[in-house]
């Protein structure tokens, strides 16, 4: 009888502790600190059907990429030129997804693809990503490369949608930073 309890007792802590993860949701009013693979670091708050930067009041593009995505690859520098363009008013931030990656292949990427803007491999990455598909109601599996804009905790349009599902067209994502831009 002790075994049984015993092997219970262990088989309960285990399955509880292997999900605890899981079943975690970023919740309305939690503070997510991000950090990039050089350290730096951005705070983002769950606020009601969205994101807000903390302490900031740029444009945010949330870029949800993958290392050995092609067009992810492609799109990079174009990033980061915007990134560049844009240092006063948005910060894009880039959200490693469907993949685990440590910091030295984030640095490589960067390197390799001219992506110098912020990225991150955070283990909470599955968290935001759903968050975000339910905030604009996105019923599919998100694919790669996936982005969206928000601004004052608000997703702004990316043309007709709320987001870009695969390699952005440069003058597209422009139009729609000018677009929020003006809308202040």
């Amino acid at each position: 009888m002790k075994k049984v309890l015993l092997f219970l007792s262990l088989f309960i802590f285990v399955f509880t502790a292997c999900n605890s993860e899981s079943n975690k949701e970023i919740k309305v009013g939690d503070i997510i600190t991000l950090k990039s693979w050089d350290n730096q670091e951005i705070k983002i708050k769950r606020i009601e059907n969205g994101f807000s930067l903390v302490d900031s009041d740029k444009i945010l593009i949330i870029d949800i990429f993958g290392t050995f995505c092609p067009p992810c690859r492609a799109e990079a520098p174009m990033l980061f030129d915007i990134q560049s363009k844009n240092l006063n008013d948005l910060i894009i931030l880039g959200l490693s997804y469907a993949e685990e990656v440590d910091n030295e292949k984030l640095k490589e990427f960067a390197k390799n693809y001219n992506a110098y803007y912020f990225l991150t491999n955070d283990k909470r990455a599955d968290l935001i990503v759903e968050a975000i598909a339910n905030d604009i109601k996105y019923n599919t599996q998100i694919q790669l490369p996936f982005k969206v804009m928000i601004k004052d905790g608000k997703y702004q349009n990316l043309g007709e949608n709320l987001y870009i599902l695969g390699k952005t067209d440069e003058g597209l994502l422009k139009e729609s930073i000018k677009n929020a831009k003006e809308n202040k």
